[in-house]
């Protein structure tokens, strides 16, 4: 495994000896190179995505351990987190709303978590409150009224 695994003999018992930050990226190494920061991760999230089809399973380790770095790969490649099979929900969960829109667009969080969803997740007695105080009532009367009224018809004007 080139310079990043040392074996020898420790008071008589074999000892393997690994520095994460020298390990070559490849197949044999993935499971132990997840873990490390440093120098090569931007190389390993580059590599993981570019055969995310091989290596499902890292994804998850990608998502959990080097957010900004799957970030910056993915503005790279213009890529967004859906097109190599990640899990928003579980991305949202794990590392927040504001850090998970920069992988996917506002907009497409919100056709993901649905307008009667964000409603329940906010609240519609908060939505109303905000719009009172970030509108102001005569603006919320004004929409009101503009929707239960009948459309205007050529006789009235």
């Amino acid at each position: 495994m080139g310079g990043g695994a040392r074996l020898g003999n420790l008071d008589g018992f074999p000892t393997c000896l690994i520095n994460l930050t020298q390990l070559p990226i490849a197949s044999a190494a993935l499971p132990l190179l997840p873990v490390a920061k440093g120098p090569q991760e931007r190389a390993l999230v580059t590599f993981l995505v570019d055969h995310y089809e091989a290596y499902p399973r890292h994804l998850r380790w990608l998502q959990e351990l080097h957010v900004q770095r799957l970030r910056e790969v993915l503005a790279m490649k213009k890529l967004t987190a859906e097109q190599i099979g990640l899990d928003y929900e579980a991305l949202l969960d794990l590392i927040g709303e504001e850090r998970a829109l920069g992988l996917i667009g506002e907009e497409r969080a919100l056709d993901l978590i649905g307008k009667e969803r964000i409603l329940d997740l906010i609240g519609k007695e908060q939505v109303l409150e905000d719009l009172l105080r970030f509108q102001g009532e005569q603006w919320l009367r004004e929409q009101l009224e503009r929707r239960t009224s009948p459309p205007d018809t050529p006789e009235k004007a």
